[in-house]
C-alpha cells in the first residue's frame, strides 16, 4: 500500500483503492485501462507474530488471521462468539477434502 500511495502521488494515471476484493464493483464504477490486484500473502505477513497467523512458539501474538487488520475482528474474538456447529461449517466449507465427522471434532476441540 505504501508503494502504491507513492506511485499515486507521482503519476496521475495511477489510483490506489484499498478495499476488500468483494467490493470491487462498488468501488470501480467507470471504465479502466487496467487493474493491478494484490491477491497473495507474503512471508513478512506470516513471519510477523503480531499479525496473528501462527500459533507456535511463545512469542506469537493473538490469533488474528486477517489480511487487513483494519477490517473485521480478529479470529480470537470471533471464536468466542461462535457455536461448535458454526465453526464446523466454516471448517468444512474451507478445508479441502475434509470429510465428516472431522470438521465437528475439530470445532469442538478448538472451542474447548
Amino acid at each position: 500500500v505504501q508503494v502504491g500511495k507513492a506511485l499515486e502521488r507521482e503519476d496521475a494515471r495511477f489510483e490506489i483503492l484499498h478495499h476488500p476484493f468483494g467490493h470491487f464493483f462498488d468501488v470501480v464504477r467507470e471504465a479502466v485501462d487496467g487493474v493491478l490486484m494484490d491477491l497473495g500473502v507474503s512471508s513478512p505477513q506470516l513471519d510477523d507474530s503480531s499479525r496473528g497467523f501462527s500459533i507456535k512458539g511463545k512469542k506469537d501474538g493473538p490469533l488474528d488471521l486477517r489480511m487487513n487488520q483494519q477490517v473485521g475482528i480478529p479470529a480470537s474474538e470471533w471464536l468466542q462468539t461462535v457455536t461448535a456447529g458454526q465453526l464446523a461449517w466454516v471448517i468444512g466449507a474451507t478445508c479441502y477434502r475434509l470429510e465428516a465427522p472431522l470438521p465437528v471434532r475439530l470445532a469442538e476441540a478448538l472451542l474447548q
